[in-house]
């Protein structure tokens, strides 16, 4: 459990400001603006941030260092994705330059982390299980990776059509018989499994954990203001802040 004022790793006490998703990634999102905006389901209205949702009570600066790196890297997967990435003859994958695999499973292992971890995974019941364990010893500690994951290439389009970027922070679903949890950032979509279960073989050269090139999917465009999920939350961000 959470310690108000303290370091959720050692106690100590922090002096950083923890980012949920890594800041460079929702500058990214900005475009033309000067700002992301941010809604939530308990919050009527919208937010206007700069670099998304952060936390002032969760890691000291040595264990927030711990994970700068992936952080660091998603930037540069991002940009050499635009620069490098090909679409497959299917038009259904790209295969993508991904020379630091391990850092990549890093950013999606410490993404999931820190939005259970931090005040928002309080105030929405996220809970890892045994896997929050598992995933502090990875991250901390230099345990090897407790996870598979996969990434996909987000494909969420808005009324006009038009591809939109869009941040969705974690949350437990399932992929096929699958226990999985999901994020968006950067333009893509990160499943990590928290099931004992191993993915298909078929599914090998998707995994993040060893990959370079990585394949990563393509699905045909969504419509970000049809998706049964996100209906309650968009409700919530047409009401007057």
């Amino acid at each position: 459990m959470k310690t108000s004022g303290a370091c959720v790793i050692c106690g100590a006490k922090p002096t950083v400001r923890s980012h949920l998703f890594p800041r460079s990634l929702i500058r990214r999102m900005w475009g033309t603006d000067k700002h992301a905006i941010e809604g939530e389901l308990n919050r009527p209205g919208v937010k206007l941030t700069q670099g998304g949702s952060w936390d002032d009570e969760l890691l000291c600066c040595a264990h927030e260092g711990a994970l700068a790196a992936a952080d660091d890297y998603a930037v540069r997967f991002c940009r050499r994705f635009e620069k490098a990435a090909i679409l497959s003859a299917s038009g259904k994958s790209y295969s993508a330059p991904n020379p630091r695999p391990d850092l990549l499973l890093r950013l999606a292992c410490s993404v999931i982390w820190r939005h259970v971890a931090s005040k928002h995974g309080m105030t929405h019941g996220l809970d890892l299980g045994p896997y929050r364990r598992r995933f502090e010893n990875y991250l901390f500690a230099g345990a090897s990776p407790p996870v598979e994951a996969l990434v996909g290439r987000s494909n969420l389009i808005d009324p006009s059509g038009r591809r939109i970027e869009v941040g969705i922070a974690p949350y437990k679903n399932r992929l096929k018989e699958w226990t999985i949890w999901t994020f968006t950032v950067g333009g893509f979509d990160f499943y990590v499994k928290t099931d004992q279960r191993s993915f298909p073989i078929a599914w090998k050269s998707f995994l993040l954990n060893d990959n370079d090139p990585v394949t990563v999917s393509l699905i045909k465009p969504l419509p970000f203001h049809q998706i049964p999920k996100f209906q309650p939350i968009l409700a919530q961000m047409r009401e007057a802040g």
